[in-house]
């Protein structure tokens, strides 16, 4: 069977979710009179405000900090902590360097408007690209979670969010991120709390220290918080925790006290990254009145051709070597010859395995409903921050829709919602056909890089020169 499997109701109450978040954004269907009040829910002249540093609740970010815990373990935290403090200590400086409204005016200042349109659109590919893989990655695991196909799940959420924002705007997205963001929070809050209640801290410790001595690695190599293998993972996340903030910074009628909002992200990532680590401290549960068969989850070709994730029960009698598997993490197959590759293991879903092994049958739709919720809430705000990267600083630099007025500016900011859409669609099907994950995350990461120290650089010589 899949790894996990729906009943009708669950799909009810997939429906009613579906339907709030539509009936909110039709709540602020009259409020859209203006590019402004549809960007910005306002028409005063709004000053720009860095996001907090960390780049959402989407799929990409829950991914990635599970895959950070599973990997390494309570040094995962530790990562983590150095990511978040170099990326403060960098955003600030920036920011502290541009004293303008946005990145973009700066540029437009020091250089000219045609530079600042060149890295606008450089900006806009940027998210172009992260949306693509959101959708891509969002779409595998819902294909080798649930059997669905990128038309029957990807496409339908991505037009449903695309048109909560036609219709109800900024305020729209506002309101539902608000929604989505709870659902979130308590869905991590609750399987955490659950994982401590049925794992007391002692087992978790003893269990991480057995793994380690399994796999022939150091006692304490998922246990101490001063493992400093984790250069490469530095290198990589940092220009993204950069750039993100810099490239998609708010604009709103005035200044807002950010740190709240920073500091409820920073714990629901340590969530996130506890929860991967709860993954490889789990053991696979044994069979109800068979203690000689246990449960596992294990890739396996399906019978569509693809790759996916089913559960499946194995006889365990006389197994009594070392147990190298990082607890409920599945294995890989290989690609060629279908078969387990020793060693490979598909970290990235670390935090799926935890909802689908505690939580019971009849809960399940709360994981499908979190995955849903960090991928509508990433791609709401990825397509109203490329609306208004396109409507306020790639078009009017180049004196686009200039002879058009408030009605062409309102037609430009809808339809670029419409176009960042349309190839956030077909970026993530094409990627999902033809581009290898591991590619991808280099090209991010070079990308990133790239917009950084662009940046950075312009930065240094208008300051030495001042």
């Amino acid at each position: 069977m899949y790894l996990m499997a729906l009943t009708n109701t669950d799909y009810i109450l997939a429906t009613i979710f579906f339907g709030i978040l539509f009936l909110t954004a039709y709540a602020f269907r009259r409020k859209q009179q203006s590019a402004n009040k549809f960007l910005f829910a306002t028409d005063d002249v709004p000053v720009t405000q860095n996001n907090s540093w960390i780049l959402g609740f989407g799929v990409i970010e829950l991914a990635a900090a599970g895959t950070v815990g599973a990997m390494y373990g309570l040094s995962g935290l530790y990562q983590v902590l150095i990511i978040v403090i170099a990326s403060f200590i960098v955003v600030y400086y920036i920011s502290k360097a541009l004293q303008m409204s946005s990145i973009y005016d700066y540029l437009a200042n020091k250089i000219g408007p045609i530079a600042s349109a060149i890295y606008a659109i450089l900006s806009m590919l940027f998210l172009l690209l992260w949306l693509s893989v959101s959708v891509m990655l969002t779409s595998k695991l819902f294909l080798s979670l649930l059997g669905w196909n990128f038309v029957n799940s990807i496409f339908g959420i991505t037009l449903l969010s695309i048109i909560c924002i036609e219709v109800g705007g900024n305020k729209g997205v506002k309101y539902n991120s608000k929604f989505l963001q709870t659902i979130i929070i308590l869905a991590f809050i609750f399987i955490v709390s659950l994982v401590f209640y049925t794992l007391p801290p002692v087992d978790i410790i003893s269990n991480l220290k057995q793994l380690a001595i399994n796999q022939g690695k150091g006692q304490d190599f998922y246990t101490t918080f001063n493992n400093l293998q984790f250069k490469n993972i530095i290198n990589a996340f940092l220009p993204i925790l950069i750039i993100m903030p810099i490239i998609t910074a708010l604009k709103i009628p005035k200044k807002l006290n950010i740190i709240p909002i920073t500091l409820l992200q920073i714990g629901l990532l340590i969530l996130m990254v506890i929860c991967g680590i709860l993954a490889i401290t789990t053991k696979p549960g044994n069979i109800s009145g068979n203690s000689n068969s246990k449960i596992i989850t294990y890739q396996a070709q399906l019978p569509d051709g693809q790759m996916g994730y089913i559960v499946k029960s194995v006889d365990s009698t006389g197994d009594k070597s070392p147990n190298m598997v990082p607890g409920i993490i599945p294995p890989m197959l290989n690609s060629k010859t279908s078969l387990v590759e020793p060693g490979k293991y598909d970290y990235k879903l670390a935090n799926v395995v935890v909802f689908r092994h505690y939580l019971p049958a009849s809960a399940m739709f709360l994981l499908v409903i979190t995955l849903m919720a960090a991928f509508i809430y990433a791609v709401s705000n990825y397509l109203l921050s490329i609306a208004k990267v396109i409507t306020i600083d790639i078009c009017p630099p180049l004196g686009l829709f200039k002879d058009y007025g408030i009605e062409g500016k309102l037609w430009c900011s809808r339809m670029s919602v419409i176009f960042a859409g349309a190839i956030g669609i077909f970026g993530g099907y094409f990627l999902g056909q033809w581009v290898n994950l591991e590619y991808l995350a280099y090209i991010l990461f070079g990308f990133a890089s790239f917009l950084v120290l662009i940046l950075l650089f312009i930065i240094v010589i208008y300051r030495k020169h001042n």
